[in-house]
């Protein structure tokens, strides 16, 4: 999954961890729209300020209801909040949700479904990239919709392949083989001062990894009719042990206890990082020679992974056709979708990507953004929709297999073997 962020931490944290702090705030009365309003959207503290000058821009439209923008304050426990806020009817109309997140909301009946709204109209399912809106579809129902289209990129920094004599640079044609071969060669040479790679395994449960390389090579995460999953077995104990090749093989950055991990690459010490799109901004101001590509590929298939947040219109709203007025706006590229995209968003639409606003950014850095942006978002290979009782468990799960191989010797077969074992357990015992 992919959300804001609080700040670029090692592969793991780009795009994927959510900003819960802000101030108090209420769903204070507004100014009364034409037809009885105002249609208020929830939004993390973090978006507050982006979302409000999305409003604005919509309200400037005169829309027969205004959309005002409040601060969800929904401290450490998104879910607890809401469904509070549900209970005592004051959930706004439109909330802030995210792809690994929507199932869990959407087990609570909290959303409105929007796949018949979606069969009609200018803001139709065809309007977004397939697997993107995939991930906010629970059963028969789809309940959110998602923002951006953030995807993962293999960013390299030139200056450290020059210290080290490394010539071969990253291409689109690369295997993950290749990546391991030249990221060898540079730890090698880089003598204890740079890195090859800045270990794409992460703490365990980068899902934008993953997800992707269990995919390439034909794993079953879940499977809907056994009710169980192979994430722990089979062709998914290949996937494990070429994830975590850089740490057990040494040729990848350390491996750290720790709730942040070390970004060696903005520090200038590994030469190549996958990440997600949004660390574009972060390294235009830190690093000066650094360029994208696209990510390997595996067994023929790209190991694209990505994610997104999203908006979700909430079940007990009685202003669902303005909220709906408003998406449809919203999700224009010649309407919110023009502001922002300003605030650096990649539009999850097909026209989005085709004729976005992002597609004119004039920075000389990195000089193949646009065209490894787009096929990314297109080849992106995106988390399934997961039961709550998986999902709720599988990260820590991970994490903690992980820890088994690479500081305690465990085999991959016996440390992911336990964790498929787990989480077949609770699937059967939640029926």
């Amino acid at each position: 999954m992919m959300k804001p962020t609080r700040k670029v931490a090692g592969i793991a944290a780009v795009a994927t961890i959510v900003v819960v702090t802000g101030g108090l705030a209420g769903c204070a009365p507004a100014s009364q729209g034409k037809e009885g309003g105002p249609v208020v959207l929830g939004m993390t503290a973090s978006l507050v300020d982006q979302f409000t000058a999305y409003a604005d821009a919509y309200n400037a439209t005169d829309p027969a209801v205004p959309v005002k923008v409040v601060d969800l304050a929904e401290g450490s426990d998104i879910v607890q909040s809401l469904v509070t806020k549900n209970l005592s009817n004051d959930l706004p109309d439109i909330v802030f949700n995210y792809d690994s997140l929507n199932a869990t909301l959407a087990s609570k009946d909290l959303l409105a479904d929007l796949s018949g709204r979606l069969e009609k109209g200018d803001l139709t399912s065809k309007t977004f990239l397939p697997q993107f809106l995939e991930q906010y579809a629970v059963d028969d129902e789809v309940t959110g919709l998602p923002v951006s289209a953030d995807t993962s990129m293999l960013f390299y920094n030139k200056d450290v392949f020059a210290a080290t004599g490394v010539t071969e640079l990253p291409s689109a044609d690369w295997t993950w083989d290749d990546m391991y071969r030249v990221a060898a060669e540079i730890t090698e040479k880089g003598k204890g001062q740079y890195y090859g790679l800045q270990s794409p395994a992460g703490q365990g449960s980068t899902g934008f990894v993953y997800f992707p390389m269990l995919q390439a090579y034909g794993a079953e995460v879940y499977d809907k009719d056994t009710g169980k999953t192979g994430i722990g077995s089979g062709k998914a104990l290949d996937a494990w042990k070429t994830l975590l090749a850089p740490y057990t093989e040494g040729f990848g950055t350390p491996y750290e206890v720790s709730n942040t991990l070390t970004n060696y690459f903005d520090g200038g010490q590994a030469a190549m990082v996958i990440q997600a799109r949004p660390g574009v901004n972060t390294y235009r101001e830190s690093l000066k020679n650094w360029d994208v590509s696209s990510v390997p590929s595996q067994n023929g298939i790209p190991v694209i992974g990505g994610g997104s947040y999203g908006l979700s219109v909430t079940k007990k709203s009685q202003r669902q056709d303005a909220a709906w007025a408003f998406l449809s706006w919203f999700y224009k590229t010649d309407g919110g979708m023009v502001p922002a995209q300003k605030n650096g968003v990649v539009p999850p639409t097909v026209d989005g990507i085709e004729n976005g606003a992002w597609r004119d950014d004039d920075h000389p850095l990195p000089a193949h953004l646009i065209a490894t942006t787009e096929s990314s978002a297109r080849d992106a290979i995106l988390a399934p929709t997961l039961p709550v009782a998986m999902s709720t468990s599988m990260n820590e799960l991970l994490n903690n297999a992980l820890q088994e191989v690479v500081l305690n010797g465990k085999s991959v077969e016996e440390a992911y073997g336990a964790v498929e074992a787990e989480l077949d357990k609770r699937l059967a015992a939640k029926g």
